[in-house]
């Protein structure tokens, strides 16, 4: 670690160098750039880059957005069970994807505007509601909750002719 570059004492960022990376016969042939900062928790986060004409601040800002593209991945595997693809063409996974998210967040609607009304009754994670929804196994309460919850926003469509 050869080059560093003086940085404001009061920002984020705390180490900008360049630098081989490796030894002997397994080191690099050009030179990486080393950014060390700091996350919003305050961990210490050490990045190897090749953009040489960034600044330090901009190349943490960079890799903190590509952090939160990371997190809303794990996120979607997580949450959404996507685990085997119906196609492989770009058309097929994006509409895959759409139609689970929309799918998600229709039943999340569902889930969190009708718990209120039945979860003295039952205590279900939204997993386990989720299941017994697809398998048609709520509940009677539950599906005058969801069956109430449908009148409303059928009502008050008729009443705007909206649909």
């Amino acid at each position: 670690m050869e080059h560093s570059v003086p940085l404001d004492a009061g920002g984020k960022v705390k180490v900008d160098q360049t630098a081989f990376i490796g030894k002997g016969t397994r080191k690099t042939k050009s030179r990486f750039r080393l950014v060390t900062f700091t996350d919003n928790e305050g961990n210490e986060i050490r990045v190897a880059t090749n953009l040489m004409m960034m600044s330090p601040e901009d190349i943490a800002y960079i890799y903190k957005l590509r952090w939160q593209i990371e997190l809303f991945f794990r996120w979607v595997k997580g949450n959404l069970d996507l685990s085997n693809l119906f196609g492989n063409s770009p058309n097929a996974v994006y509409s895959q994807v759409y139609g689970t998210l929309i799918s998600y967040f229709l039943l999340r609607w569902i889930y969190n505007e009708t718990k209120e009304e039945w979860e003295i009754l039952h205590s279900y994670t939204f997993i386990e509601f989720t299941r017994r929804y697809i398998a048609h196994t709520l509940p009677m309460e539950v599906r005058c909750a969801i069956k109430s919850l449908f009148g409303k926003w059928g009502s008050l469509c008729v009443s705007t002719g909206k649909i």
